[in-house]
């Protein structure tokens, strides 16, 4: 076979001497190098683009495959684009593919749903294996193709694009500031709240202690805290019900494309449970008025005095082997502003975390939602094309054809969800809302299984996994982008009505 390709070369360069000959193939068998004017591999990692770049090699560098767009993917375009960047005799390469191989079925003239690989009666089959462009079947671009159109910018056009955006970042931050440091007070306005005292500093909370549950009321907010469920399971917003159920410490996601490659979902299986299964077992409660702070006991009345500010705090033991420790507490201050921090203490031994932070399902179904971060969907290892701004989405799932992670804000500052507003504290945080859990996404093939939607599912995420996108059967994402679930997290985060931001 190598004869046949030597002569073909032969042919082509006696033909057309000015015309490059590339065949990928040499890799695999170097006693016919020669063959190929160009080193072509298809989808390496950037380390080993890295490493053949920095060997003084005699040919140029082709990618003829690379960045497999395979459902949520293209992550990490970026670590390819600088070595093109740093390397003259890195020519680029191609992205795979243009667009998903999927076709639509028909019902009376009228296209129901999108067929793909074994769902013809076709045996053996690559499934949806060839969902692999940057544009979904219908001809729509996925959002990884935001990233894509910043990499194929221009050097000056980036460098137009990068300081104006950095610019939105800083005002977005500066907003989110100035709000973040009002909750911090306090004493916060001239108001007249429910108060047991006859003289005081004020505001204060009205609060309503009993052995299972914390009532906490205030002007325009009733919550209600449960020591049984973990969390809050009731937040009346002017008048209208928040809550479907108590927030969760989350560690899961649904498995993208290149998680499944890479064989994820079997190496951190223990986060997927214990996303659904932790109990809190430590359940704690502190008052915090004019110069003092008291613990409570459940039943014990004796102490009276007006709180401005109540701390609840609950101990998850996750149901892992070994057992790592998330702290979760929840601040409430007599406006209703709720100041929530997760304390993750991590245990050696434990896998990568897919992702951490809080979980929480809305009384009802939102049709829409708004953040002030980075535009359309985004990750660890892929945000560059997005800009920073103020941005309005429906509550919807990607429509990838096999349903897995997806809607993901990167860098988020603030986030609108029907009555509420969830505002970052010391950094940005990642932020999704959807009409259906993690584990919904991961058990449903195609679209069409997804559940009716009911409610809104928020997630508020201080660290996420990369997506990842070298390949889609062996390769991890980068080091920066992995989670650690052997290392100590923690992050918060502000609850406020939204009728006070």
């Amino acid at each position: 076979m190598g004869t046949v390709l030597q002569q073909m070369c032969d042919y082509f360069h006696a033909d057309d001497p000015t015309r490059l000959v590339h065949y990928e193939g040499v890799f695999y068998d170097r006693s016919f190098d020669f063959i190929t004017d160009i080193e072509s591999r298809m989808y390496p990692t950037p380390g080993d683009v890295r490493a053949y770049l920095e060997n003084d090699q005699p040919k140029p560098m082709c990618l003829c495959e690379y960045m497999h767009s395979m459902g949520n993917s293209v992550d990490g375009l970026e670590s390819y684009m600088k070595l093109r960047e740093k390397f003259l005799s890195f020519q680029g390469g191609f992205l795979w593919d243009f667009i998903d191989q999927a076709l639509y079925w028909s019902k009376d003239g009228k296209p129901e749903k999108l067929l793909y690989g074994g769902n013809f009666g076709d045996r053996p089959s690559d499934y949806a294996f060839y969902a692999n462009g940057l544009l979904f079947a219908a001809w729509t671009e996925k959002p990884a193709m935001e990233e894509v159109q910043y990499w194929y910018l221009s050097d000056e056009e980036r460098a137009v694009f990068d300081p104006a955006n950095a610019q939105r970042r800083q005002g977005a931050q500066r907003k989110c500031r100035l709000t973040a440091e009002d909750c911090q007070r306090s004493a916060l306005r001239d108001l007249e709240l429910f108060s047991d005292a006859t003289t005081s500093s004020g505001p204060f909370l009205k609060v309503i202690h009993t052995d299972c549950n914390l009532g906490l009321y205030g002007e325009g907010f009733r919550y209600v805290f449960s020591f049984d469920k973990g969390g809050p399971v009731s937040l009346v917003v002017v008048g209208k019900e928040q809550l479907y159920r108590a927030p969760r410490s989350t560690f899961w996601r649904a498995p993208a494309e290149n998680d499944l490659g890479f064989n994820l979902p079997a190496r951190s299986a223990v986060w997927m449970g214990a996303d659904r299964y932790n109990v809190a077992t430590v359940r704690e409660v502190e008052k915090f008025g004019d110069g003092f702070t008291e613990t409570l006991v459940p039943l014990d009345f004796a102490q009276r005095r007006p709180a401005q500010e109540m701390e609840i705090r609950y101990t998850w033991p996750t149901a892992t082997t070994p057992q790592a420790l998330v702290i979760v507490s929840y601040r409430v201050n007599a406006l209703g502003r709720t100041k929530v921090s997760l304390n993750y203490h991590g245990r050696k031994g434990l896998p990568e975390l897919p992702a951490f932070g809080l979980e929480l399902l809305t009384a009802q179904q939102l049709d829409s939602y708004r953040w002030d971060g980075l535009s359309g969907e985004t990750y660890p290892d892929r945000y560059k094309g997005a800009q920073f701004g103020s941005h309005e989405a429906a509550v919807s799932v990607t429509p990838y054809l096999i349903p897995q992670e997806c809607g993901n804000h990167k860098d988020t500052y603030r986030l609108r969800a029907g009555e509420l507003t969830f505002l970052c504290e010391e950094r940005s945080f990642h932020c999704s809302a959807l009409p259906c859990t993690q584990h919904q996404l991961a058990t449903a093939e195609p679209q069409e299984e997804l559940p009716e939607r009911s409610r809104t599912v928020i997630r508020i995420l201080g660290a996420l996994r990369g997506v990842g996108g070298i390949d889609r059967w062996r390769s991890d994402v980068e080091e920066p982008y992995r989670v650690s679930g052997e290392e100590d997290m923690r992050f918060s985060f502000y609850i406020v009505p939204s009728c006070e931001v």
